[in-house]
């Protein structure tokens, strides 16, 4: 049953945030299961898992408070007498600290490409197969072709400054994109969002981003309730808008993650200690979400 049932399923955890503490409790299920083995196999995988604990960065809060459970693992007479339970202990006890693990910042080289023409050119333009494209290159056609219109197109400048717009003005503005670029439509970038139901001018906002000016206005009341806020806060603050006028939105789990984490490692949750800012601040991103026909056009 877990193999039929239960495995397919798991390609669907979603992994953004927590893979590393994934990955750790992958690693530690390993061990227990060469240790019941009785395998060699076991010492192996002990060396990775004392490798990735070498990695963790000491002088982080969250490393601290695990201290002494680290010095356990780092000691000889624990693996004299290790068990599947202590293991499983350890591994409870650790796995929320292994995204603080000192990353491998080696870049590989790239692959070598080798165009070689057929001597002869032909451009047929056919109807796409959803299937047939990658949607991350799709996009960034999308987006190209978006951004040349920046200043002289109203339905994107309505969409940038968090207006609603009609279902008119979208199709002339799909109309104008394939004047521009015939290859690129708006209508198959939609049908990339298909199983998500996400209105079009939300799929727009979500490649061109929103206006800075627009954005800011959004926290000014914050800024303003709050006088005495920090220069760690501050710094936050404009990550974040920064954030949203890039890409329109944030899930509040980017909030955990880098660049957010470089101020504090414990994300919004160390920034600000006060519970009421914190409250405030996420009902402000709230407006920005991509989950809505025309949420943000209320604000």
């Amino acid at each position: 049953m877990l193999r039929n049932d239960m495995a397919p399923l798991m390609q669907w955890i979603k992994l953004i945030g927590p893979a590393d503490a994934y990955s750790f409790d992958l690693l530690v299920t390993q061990m227990q299961a060469e240790l019941l083995r009785d395998s060699g196999r076991f010492a192996d995988l002990k060396d990775r898992f004392l490798n990735w604990i070498s990695e963790l960065i000491l002088h982080l809060n969250p490393v601290k408070e695990r201290a002494a459970t680290l010095k356990m693992v780092k000691d000889p007479e624990f693996w004299n007498i290790v068990s599947v339970t202590k293991l499983e202990e350890v591994r409870k006890e650790l796995r929320g600290i292994m995204h603080h693990r000192q990353k491998d910042t080696t870049t590989s080289l790239p692959p070598k490409v080798i165009d070689v023409t057929d001597g002869g050119e032909e451009l047929i333009h056919r109807s796409s197969s959803i299937r047939e494209i990658d949607a991350t290159v799709y996009r960034k056609q999308v987006e190209e072709v978006l951004r040349s219109l920046f200043d002289t197109n109203p339905t994107l400048q309505k969409i940038r400054s968090g207006q609603p717009v009609s279902e008119a003005d979208l199709n002339a503005l799909n109309s104008l994109v394939l004047t521009q670029n015939p290859g690129v439509s708006l209508d198959t970038l939609n049908e990339f969002y298909a199983d998500t139901a996400t209105p079009l001018d939300v799929i727009i906002r979500s490649l061109i981003g929103m206006e800075p000016a627009v954005v800011k206005k959004r926290f000014t009341d914050f800024v303003q309730r709050y006088p005495q806020l920090t220069a760690n806060q501050t710094l936050f603050l404009n990550l974040l808008q920064n954030h949203i006028a890039k890409y329109g939105s944030i899930e509040i789990e980017r909030l955990y993650e880098a660049p957010f984490t470089s101020i504090n490692s414990d994300g919004i949750d160390g920034v600000f200690t006060d519970e009421r800012q914190v409250n405030d601040l996420l009902s402000i991103i709230k407006t920005f979400h991509l989950s809505g026909n025309k949420e943000i056009a209320s604000v």
